[in-house]
């Protein structure tokens, strides 16, 4: 985010003459500690606004503060809270939280479409039809976990194998894995985070048992998983995860790659091209886009900012999937709203297993 801020400033002049300026604090996904450190970046920093907030359990803690920083019971005075990366889809709730602005649902979209993805490809997937199909889910036990974990079993046609859950202070789900192979599923839904996606992957390797289809929540893709599996990505060949942005590997010859690298050479110091730095970047190019309609406006007061975002329509950023725009209302608090089904390759590579961008299901 902060690479393509300055590049905005040294080859754009900035937004409506004015430089960005980001000012970063670490909530250490606390909710006491982000609360804190909110409080400073409003009362002391005297922000415009926050954007790309991090962490269900930071946001938690930040989220009734931004709204009525007064504490007066007035929601109309709050400060711009965009664009926060949780992928919990409580957040796109604007009657009670009128100041905060959601980048994706992800946790609740991922379970919905690929049950619907199964559904429609059970007999060319798995030869039988959709309600003979057989699912195990590993999941966190968490919002996060249980918020996908549902989702999918809402949707899904199928019989449910098994449901193995973990902490997220586990350091082994061997039993897990051990609980789901025995129940003999056609699909498992890896519904975890990063690390205990890539114990699935290295029990699969070692254990000499594949599941038909394996299916990622994200953001389970190859450019994180790979390196917890020794840079080996081709030990995920075959699975799927949901996408809304480009890819590293696959699409690192597209123009709009390469000027991302270009921006992240020059402003990034050096930083490498990653899944972290294309989803910071898709943020940061939204955030210009309503500071830009601000300005256009001619009020770039804190209200200013919140009306110009709810005014945004069918934007497209450059490092997003074709077909996908972001657009929001007053009644709509989210931008992700479509999602592309991915095919893990080889090379660690994804490859679009539909033929246009699926829209994900809105409350």
């Amino acid at each position: 985010m902060r690479a393509y801020f300055e590049k905005v400033n040294a080859e754009d002049g900035g937004v409506c003459g004015r430089k960005l300026i980001l000012l970063t604090e670490d909530s250490e996904n606390s909710p006491t500690i982000a609360l804190e450190k909110v409080r400073k970046l409003i009362e002391q920093d005297r922000v415009l606004a926050l954007v790309g907030d991090h962490g269900t359990a930071a946001i938690t803690g930040e989220v009734e503060y931004v709204s009525d920083p007064n504490g007066d019971g007035d929601k109309s005075d709050g400060v711009p809270h965009l664009l926060v990366y949780s992928g919990n889809p409580k957040w796109d709730d604007p009657q009670r939280w009128p100041w905060t602005i959601a980048y994706d649902a992800i946790n609740r979209a991922d379970g919905e479409v690929f049950a619907r993805y199964v559904n429609d490809n059970a007999q060319r997937l798995f030869g039988k039809p959709p309600q003979e199909v057989r699912a195990a889910i590993l999941y966190q036990n968490d919002d996060f976990g249980r918020t996908g974990r549902d989702a999918f079993k809402a949707v899904f046609a199928g019989l449910i194998a098994t449901e193995q859950s973990y902490e997220a202070t586990a350091t082994d789900i061997s039993s897990q894995l051990a609980n789901i192979r025995a129940a003999n599923p056609d699909v498992v839904f890896a519904n975890s985070a990063g690390q205990f996606t890539a114990s699935l992957f290295r029990y699969i390797a070692t254990s000499g048992w594949r599941p038909k289809l394996i299916v990622m929540a994200f953001p389970n893709v190859p450019s994180s998983i790979a390196p917890l599996l020794g840079g080996d990505a081709s030990l995920m060949e075959g699975a799927l995860v949901n996408s809304f942005l480009l890819d590293a590997v696959a699409d690192r010859d597209k123009p709009e790659m390469q000027e991302h690298a270009r921006i992240m050479q020059r402003y990034g110091g050096g930083a490498p091209v990653s899944f972290a730095s294309i989803l910071g970047q898709a943020n940061a190019e939204i955030q210009v886009e309503i500071l830009r309609i601000a300005c256009m406006r001619g009020d770039m007061t804190r209200k200013g900012v919140l009306e110009a975002a709810e005014s945004l329509s069918d934007f497209h950023p450059s490092l997003f999937q074709p077909g996908i725009t972001v657009g929001f209302s007053k009644s709509d608090h989210l931008a992700v709203e479509m999602l592309v089904p991915s095919q893990v390759q080889r090379d660690g590579s994804l490859r679009p297993v539909v033929a246009a961008p699926v829209p994900t299901r809105r409350r």
